[in-house]
């Protein structure tokens, strides 16, 4: 088993914040996921299990913390925002 941690830090400008609300912007499911897959570093085929427990917010720093199994082709993380937990899941990706 193989554990990993990233460090991610969501840009304050992102084009995507106009929609994801007006005058609160959060960070859209879609691309917190993608910035996890492109912290991980392999291309994502699927997304099995997310879990959002808190908003993800602009300019927010946050910790990833992967684990692959055996199999080399799925990846859990946990995702964390200082000490508060803001989402968990498995990625599956091509070997």
């Amino acid at each position: 088993m193989m554990t990993r941690t990233e460090q991610v830090f969501i840009p304050v400008h992102h084009p995507s914040f106009a929609g994801h609300f007006p005058h609160y912007p959060i960070v859209p499911g879609a691309l917190l996921l993608e910035l996890i897959g492109m912290a991980w570093g392999q291309p994502m085929t699927a997304v099995p299990r997310v879990k959002f427990l808190q908003p993800v917010l602009p300019g927010d720093e946050l910790m990833i913390q992967f684990t692959a199994g055996a199999t080399q082709t799925a990846v859990q993380f946990i995702c964390q925002r200082g000490a508060v937990l803001v989402c968990t899941g498995l990625l599956q990706y091509a070997d």
